[in-house]
């Protein structure tokens, strides 16, 4: 997997942020790196679909012609991260929706990557990358980062806790008793 070899770290993560220059890069990058949604998700999603009561962000199953990419695409996200919360929340009091092609999303998620000068590859599919490792990090389980992610598969959230090592690491402290 290309994706997991440009993971960025926080802070990699801190200098793409501050490279945004416009509320568009700063909703986009932001978006992209704490919710792990795919290009095609973030391009359709609305207003309608941010739960502030719950603090979620539901991505239905069908959204008028468009559908996720897969069944478990329909998900729930849960909105954590304060940044997030603070940029969506900007985002969606001026607008109902993103309404962008995915290539402009692409174009934006470079534009930034190359003011930011880092030394990986920033494109939309590693910031994914990059969230489903932080939630590895955290210790999360391999489901729970498959439902978050979407993924039709439970082996892909688990080659990400592999990765990480973490789970290996809890494991030992937890039963490790001499």
């Amino acid at each position: 997997m290309k994706s997991k070899e440009n993971v960025l770290e926080k802070h990699e993560i801190e200098v793409l942020l501050t490279n945004c220059k416009t509320e568009e890069e700063t909703f986009l990058l932001t978006a992209l790196v704490y919710t792990g949604m795919r290009v095609s998700e973030l391009s359709h999603m609305n207003k309608s679909w941010i739960k502030w009561q719950n603090l979620q962000i539901i991505i239905p199953q069908h959204d008028g012609e468009w559908s996720p990419k897969t069944k478990q695409g329909s998900r729930t996200i849960p909105l954590i991260e304060p940044r997030l919360k603070e940029v969506l929340r900007a985002w969606f009091t001026l607008r109902e929706n993103v309404a962008m092609d995915r290539s402009t999303i692409w174009r934006i998620v470079k534009r930034v990557a190359a003011r930011s000068e880092l030394t990986k590859k920033v494109y939309p599919h590693a910031l994914r990358a990059t969230f489903a490792t932080m939630l590895a990090f955290m210790g999360m389980s391999s489901a729970s980062i498959q439902h978050i992610l979407g993924w039709a598969k439970l082996t892909t959230a688990e080659s990400y806790v592999q990765s990480t090592g973490i789970r290996a690491i809890e494991e030992m402290q937890e039963k490790w008793k001499f």
